[in-house]
């Protein structure tokens, strides 16, 4: 026999599925109503922008501020053109993101609209009423605050050469600050270079002692000492013990498990990039390439750029001031890599290239102590500095 349902289940139900949909209707009429009345819209369809009069609401991962689905209603697009637009729905802190002006940027990238609606959610969350329009006047107002899109750190690997100089003025005149990944073998033919790279603010960081694979990976030991090396001759021109470490070639496949830990202990930070430029690829590679290959990377909250100052990078050197446009135009900020900068590997290979042996707790050993050698000496000379002065 069928059980029949009472009045008063009956009326709960009815209740739960008012409250389900007088919800769903509230949720709706926020997006509504924090859409102001007549702005144009930020439409996503096949990758590009798209000026239409919607209504479109950013949808954010609380937790973390970062962009986290898109939810539009095409209110006047045709049916065609909104089966063939990017829809997403999601759920989360609820946050508006429009184009002020009268036309989208051409060409603009779905990553460059989600930069631009990440940089609007910062500024909006930063205020202390969430973002909610204000009739009291700012204390700072007339001020410009700036809000970065991101950051990003300028690398070169593979010098110092006398390219260096030439990006050293290029930075100096753009203000911006980068991180040179320097072999000990070209310090210590042009020590003065790797001692302007300091005084000049930039960092350095060690990317061994000559870069030579065939040396380099063909043991631990090795290894052990092209790092140990380097340390010395970065000391000798600048007198900087450097954290910073970048394997020759990278992370990936040169670098196993022991390599890295014997590395962490040692108080090295180990940083690989996630920006190619790809000038290293060839020796005929252009400016025009090398930008193309900027230009082409997924955008990130924080972007590591790997170019190269040796001798035969003169194409980098001509890349460069439109990479800086570039990720200028993104409002992006320029940041050094520096001790505080939380490191970024690649994931430990199955297997490693060079046939070798893993290293040694005694080898890693002597990697530890003669580095920390190094820093106990660099700390005293220094006090006895400070002593004279």
């Amino acid at each position: 026999m069928r059980r029949k349902v009472s009045g008063g289940r009956l009326a709960l139900l009815f209740i739960f599925i008012a409250g389900v949909v007088m919800a769903f209707l509230w949720a709706i009429q926020s997006v509504y109503e924090i859409m102001p009345a007549g702005q144009t819209v930020l439409a996503i369809e096949g990758g590009q922008v798209n000026d239409y009069p919607l209504q479109l609401a950013a949808i954010w991962q609380g937790s973390k501020g970062k962009p986290f689905m898109l939810a539009k209603q095409a209110a006047n697009l045709s049916k065609q053109q909104t089966e063939k637009s990017k829809s997403y729905i999601g759920i989360g802190h609820m946050m508006y993101c429009i184009q002020q002006s009268q036309q989208a940027e051409p060409g603009a990238s779905t990553e460059k609209i989600l930069e631009q609606c990440e940089q609007l959610r910062k500024q909006l969350a930063a205020q202390p009423d969430g973002g909610q329009p204000s009739t009291e006047p700012s204390e700072n107002e007339g001020e410009l605050d700036h809000h970065y899109a991101g950051k990003v750190y300028l690398t070169f690997d593979d010098g110092p050469s006398q390219l260096t100089a030439t990006i050293l003025d290029m930075l100096a005149e753009a203000d911006i600050k980068a991180t040179f990944f320097v072999l000990g073998e070209k310090v210590e033919k042009l020590p003065k270079l790797a001692e302007r790279v300091v005084e000049e603010g930039h960092s350095i960081g060690n990317h061994t002692y000559n870069h030579r694979y065939d040396e380099l990976y063909r043991s631990p030991q090795n290894f052990v000492d092209q790092v140990l090396n380097a340390n010395k001759a970065i000391y000798d021109a600048t007198g900087v013990v450097t954290p910073l470490f970048r394997a020759p070639g990278g992370s990936y496949g040169n670098l196993d498990a022991s390599y890295m830990k014997a590395l962490t202990d040692a108080g090295y930070l180990v940083f690989d990039w996630n920006v190619d430029s790809g000038d290293s690829r060839s020796s005929k590679v252009t400016s025009e390439e090398i930008i193309a290959n900027v230009k082409e990377a997924k955008l990130r909250e924080r972007m590591i750029v790997l170019m190269h100052d040796s001798a035969t990078h003169q194409a980098t050197v001509d890349a460069l001031p439109q990479i800086i446009a570039y990720f200028q135009s993104l409002n992006y900020q320029f940041v050094l890599i520096t001790s505080e900068t939380e490191p970024l590997t690649s994931p430990v290979a199955d297997s490693i290239k060079w046939q070798r042996t893993a290293m040694s707790d005694q080898q890693a050993q002597m990697l530890k102590v003669r580095t920390e050698q190094l820093r106990v000496q660099a700390r005293q000379v220094e006090l006895a500095e400070l002593k004279v002065q």
